[in-house]
């Protein structure tokens, strides 16, 4: 009789410790930022302050959902700021593995390979820049694919005068469920 309740206690144990592993390994895997998909495609970057902008590795824009943008890291002078936001335009180009910076943009003779790129970031009207905070599911509209671009990029700009922003996330040039992301405000 007692061999039976120590066999059914053991037993009872071992399940009660494998459901406890599970659910501390579905927490800490809940932990780890994880793509919606197979096109998308992680960043990191320096987003410079004011007086200029960078941008990431364009990739194809297969259609016209919105960009879709997580952000799951975001620093200033090296430290995470939980509610810091980040400027972010899309940026529609003709030419694979190109990026403009902001003085190509801006210059009078912006070359050849810029004259084929434009900033096409909108919210109901046409805006330079969204803001964008942390681990939020952002759908990003632009005009790229309608304005006949072939490529799509996203640019940042530092919202902090005094300096840059680490920035670092997830991203793909088209989204999927976007109805369901939230749109960044204008920034």
């Amino acid at each position: 009789m007692k061999k039976t309740y120590f066999v059914r206690g053991a037993i009872e144990l071992a399940v009660l410790l494998e459901v406890l592993s599970v659910m501390l390994i579905t927490t800490f895997a809940a932990e780890i930022p994880m793509p919606f998909s197979n096109k998308d495609y992680s960043f990191f970057i320096v987003a410079p302050n004011i007086t200029s902008f960078t941008q990431i590795e364009n990739h194809l824009k297969e259609d016209t959902t919105p960009a879709w943008l997580r952000i799951d890291s975001l620093k200033i002078g090296g430290q995470e700021q939980e509610d810091a936001q980040v400027r972010v335009r899309v940026v529609g180009s003709r030419s694979e593995n190109h990026a403009c910076s902001e003085n190509e943009y801006n210059s009078s003779t912006s070359g050849m390979y810029c004259s084929i790129c434009t900033r096409c970031t909108t919210r109901g009207n046409w805006v330079p820049f969204v803001l964008c905070r942390k681990t939020i599911n952002y759908a990003v509209s632009s005009n790229v694919k309608e304005s006949r671009y072939t490529y799509s990029s996203l640019g940042f700009q530092s919202t902090n005068l005094q300096a840059s922003q680490e920035v670092s996330g997830w991203w793909s040039a088209d989204s999927t469920g976007y109805a369901n992301y939230a749109r960044p405000d204008a920034g």
